[in-house]
């Protein structure tokens, strides 16, 4: 896995990786992580197929947000959180069964509030799915 980061955001988006059932379940792989970029990986099965055969918008979706929430997270201080406020997304050409990968990046960041885009791409380099997402940025709050 290609990381460009810090050793403590390393260890955190890691670890999010390794625990989360979430990451498991679809089997998201973290390809590239640089300060506010990423690139996923998700090796479409049939169980992610629609009623036509393609990869269904919500997986493509899963993929992006994940993207997306990711990228954010290397800009995060330990301290912070993201949350997806909204996900926009198009679809421009469809996928079968095969390995998807997302690419996002951050495009501006203000103190509560981000907003990213994310690329889906097929193994051909077809544009498969674009999405626009706006995040919230919180604080964990502790215990009281």
């Amino acid at each position: 896995m290609g990381l460009e980061t810090d050793s403590t955001v390393r260890t955190r988006i890691e670890n999010i990786i390794r625990t989360s059932k979430y990451f498991q379940s679809l089997e998201i792989k973290v390809l590239e992580l640089y300060k506010g970029k990423c690139a996923l990986a998700l090796a479409a099965r049939d169980e992610h197929t629609n009623i036509h055969g393609t990869v269904h918008g919500g997986v493509l979706a899963a993929l992006a947000d994940s993207a997306c929430g990711m990228a954010l997270l290397t800009e995060l201080a330990a301290d912070e959180i993201t949350v997806t406020l909204s996900l926009n997304m198009n679809y421009i050409h469809p996928a079968g069964i095969c390995s998807l990968t997302a690419k996002s990046s951050l495009i501006s960041r203000r103190r509560s509030t981000a907003v990213l885009e994310a690329d889906i791409f097929d193994p051909a380099g077809n544009l498969v799915a674009r999405a626009n997402s706006v995040l919230a940025i919180k604080k964990i709050q502790g215990d009281k």
